[in-house]
Parts: structure tokens; C-alpha cells; sequence
């Protein structure tokens, strides 16, 4: 076995060039061959034409870029959805959502929410995390009579970020159809975000029958978790509808803090010491025990999930073992809270554990939002 990597510098396009090799331990200089790590990257000199986002030299979030001339989008996930505009080969834009399959990607277009078909674009990060964003209702291809009272609809909620950041704005953009065949005007949308019961408000200032129109909400949250709300179309009940019982639409969202390190299924053989980040090893698996070194604290996190751990579940208060532990508590499915011996929060799922080997999977978090 040996590891091998390549540091890259993304450039203001989002491009990348090679700044160092390595094999193993040892750097390489750039003009030697070194592993086989594939193509490198090439900065792009095509700038995003005005109906796009350029992205940051970060790349925050997911974004794609488009490999074929000219790629339609749709204000739904599949091609008997109206065409809405189009991306030109090379532009660059950001991912809000994907259906449950990934087959189809909601993006940020033109200050609201398109659809675009993933076979046709190159994932520039990765699609795990993003929302899963329930499809609009299909459109019907006979001429079916809408009914004569108005009936407000909201077909999808989709949040600018995967998963927000404590302390720092996020968006969604709400997508609300009239199906009825009555006008109705201006109607207030609305939802109550968590954690912290912030609210947050816009309005819709009318649609015809049949038509469908987007609106966005902004709030900023702080501490962290999973929640589901509800966002209301006709907030204060002033249009008169033929179903007054399906105006509110349930999100599900985390909010949590950013990650420095992020591992699945990752192998850990007797004897092994491992630094899950910033340069100091926490502990040393011998193949019965987790002894822990200096500076290193765990906790059991029973009554939870991997998935469901969040920052603010790491409390001190329960992540006070500072010497380690023993083999009948390294047991597969066991979720451990830990505290690094730099002093950042993070969690371990021991995946698996067979003779003196255990597989774990494990993040740690940014302490600062």
C-alpha cells in the first residue's frame, strides 16, 4: 500500500494548476512523473455569460460545469418540463437540490431555480449532502379544466446552501402555483426557521390561473441540529381558496458547523496510531483497545446516529474519558463523540471490527462557523 497526492491552487475561474506532488512521505519536484494521479486539471479562460454565478476561487458548495454546447434548463426535473433558458459548454454554476436519484440537479439561475439533467454536466465537488428536493407536480398533457376557485400551491422549497452555517445567512427560494383558473393578488409567504424561531416573511404580489412564480426568504440561525418547518403560502388567510389545507410545505434541513476532516469506512489495522486532524495523533488502536493520547478525550453517544450527530451534541460534559476505551465498548455501530488533541470537536461510527481490525468513519469540525 502506499499514498500518494497532489496539492492543487484553484484560480479566480476555477481552474487549478499543480503546486506540489507527493509518494508516500516524500515530495516529489513537479517536473517528476511520480504516481499515476491521472489528468491534471486546466484552468479555463471562458468567463460565465450574465445569466450565471461565477463561482469563488473556493468553490463553495457543489457546482457543475456544463460539457456540452448548449444545455436547456427547465423549471422541473425532466424534459416534458418547460424550457425556461439555456447554459452554454464551460459555464459554471451552483447546485441547490437534486432529486432522490441525482438524475436531475436544481441550480441558481437567473436569481431563482432551474433544472438541468446531470448527465450532461461535470460535478465539480460532490453531490452527497446536497438537498433532496421533492420534483414539481408533472404537467399534464391534456387540456384538463383547472377548477374555478383558486388553490395556492408551494411546489418546491429549495435552501441556497446544503446545510447552513451557524451565524451565516442562507436563502430559499419557494416556487407557489395557482391551480385554479381564478387570479388571486398579492399574498404573504412565510416561515419560522430553526433553531432560534426566526421568522421570515415575502409576498407573491399575484398569479393568474394556472401560473406559478418564485419568491425568496432570508433568515441567519444560530446553534445547530436537524429540523423540519413549514413553509405557509397565504400567511394570513386573505385569498379565498378551494383547499385551504395545502398551503404549507415541510422542509427538512441541518444546520451545523464546517468540517476540517470527513472519512468513511476508513481502515485501521493493530497498532495503529491515528491523527484524525491537525498533525497530533488522538489515539492508538492495538487491536482490543482505543487508548488515548495526551490532550484527547471521548464519550459514547448512545440513543443517536452517525448521520444525526451535530456540533452541538458534543458536549464537553459527556466527552470527559480521557484515558480511552476497551475492547467490549469498540463494537461495530458504536458512535463516539471525541475531542482532538487540538481541541476540535468531531465523531467516530466504528463501522466494522473483525479480528484485530476495525473500520471507522469520522468528521471533525471547524470550532468557528
Amino acid at each position: 500500500l502506499s499514498r500518494t497526492g497532489v496539492v492543487y491552487e484553484l484560480g479566480p475561474r476555477g481552474g487549478s494548476t499543480v503546486l506540489a506532488r507527493f509518494d508516500d512521505i516524500s515530495r516529489l519536484q513537479l517536473d517528476q512523473a511520480g504516481p499515476d494521479v491521472g489528468p491534471t486539471p486546466t484552468p479555463t479562460a471562458t468567463l460565465a455569460p450574465p445569466t450565471s454565478s461565477v463561482p469563488t476561487a473556493t468553490l463553495e458548495g457543489t457546482w457543475i460545469r456544463v460539457n456540452v454546447n448548449t444545455l436547456n434548463v427547465r423549471v422541473g426535473p425532466g424534459p416534458n418540463y418547460d424550457k425556461i433558458g439555456e447554459l452554454s459548454r464551460d459555464e459554471q454554476i451552483r447546485v441547490l437540490g437534486a432529486v432522490a436519484d441525482y438524475t436531475w440537479l436544481a441550480i441558481d439561475f437567473q436569481g431563482g431555480v432551474g433544472w438541468v439533467a446531470t448527465e450532461f454536466v461535470e460535478v465539480l465537488g460532490t453531490l452527497v449532502g446536497v438537498n433532496i428536493v421533492q420534483a414539481p407536480p408533472t404537467p399534464t398533457l391534456a387540456a384538463t379544466p383547472l377548477p374555478a376557485t383558486p388553490d395556492l400551491i408551494i411546489d418546491t422549497v429549495v435552501l441556497d446552501q446544503a446545510q447552513p452555517i451557524p451565524g451565516r445567512a442562507f436563502t430559499a427560494t419557494i416556487s407557489v402555483r395557482n391551480a385554479g383558473a381564478t387570479a388571486v393578488g398579492r399574498f404573504a409567504v412565510a416561515a419560522t426557521w430553526e433553531p432560534g424561531g426566526v421568522f421570515t416573511s415575502g409576498f407573491v404580489e399575484g398569479l393568474a390561473g394556472g401560473q406559478s412564480a418564485q419568491t425568496t426568504l432570508t433568515a441567519t440561525v444560530t446553534g445547530t441540529g436537524i429540523f423540519q418547518v413549514g413553509v405557509v403560502a397565504d400567511l394570513n388567510g386573505e385569498i379565498t381558496e378551494s383547499n385551504e389545507g395545502n398551503n404549507v410545505y415541510n422542509i427538512t434541513y441541518r444546520v451545523d458547523y464546517p468540517l476540517f476532516a470527513n472519512q468513511t469506512n476508513f481502515q485501521v489495522g493493530v497498532d495503529t496510531f491515528l491523527d484524525l486532524y491537525g498533525g497530533s495523533n488522538e489515539f492508538k488502536w492495538d487491536g482490543y483497545n482505543i487508548d488515548l493520547e495526551p490532550g484527547a478525550s471521548v464519550g459514547i453517544l448512545s440513543g443517536v446516529s452517525y448521520e444525526n450527530v451535530h456540533y452541538g451534541l458534543l458536549d464537553p460534559g459527556v466527552i470527559n474519558n480521557t484515558v480511552g476505551l476497551t475492547t467490549d465498548q469498540v463494537l461495530a455501530g458504536t458512535v463516539i463523540g471525541i475531542y482532538t488533541v487540538e481541541g476540535k470537536r468531531g465523531v467516530i461510527r466504528i463501522d466494522n471490527r473483525v479480528d484485530t481490525t476495525i473500520w471507522i468513519s469520522y468528521r471533525v469540525y471547524n470550532n468557528t462557523p
